[in-house]
């Protein structure tokens, strides 16, 4: 395999996950480790509230649209 860039991979160092995910990573490529690129990424930490309730409100809207579309050709098929 030939690269124009060395492969690359982004870590957040303020990371406990990141930490160990990183030390996976360079275990599992042993031989090839020297050739990976890192490049650490800065941002502010978020809640886990903050990330999974749009998520959730986001699915609850889906299912309600499609058991309102389920429920208007039951209810065709039913009447005729």
């Amino acid at each position: 395999m030939q690269f124009e860039r060395r492969p690359r991979y982004w870590i957040n160092p303020d990371s406990r996950k990141g930490y160990f995910a990183e030390l996976a990573l360079l275990e599992s490529d042993r031989g090839q480790a020297y050739m990976l690129e890192k490049s650490q990424i800065e941002g502010e930490a978020i809640r886990y509230v903050d990330w999974v309730l749009p998520g959730i409100l986001g699915m609850n809207m889906m299912f309600s649209s499609l058991f309102g579309v389920g429920y208007v050709v039951v209810r065709y098929r039913k009447n005729g």
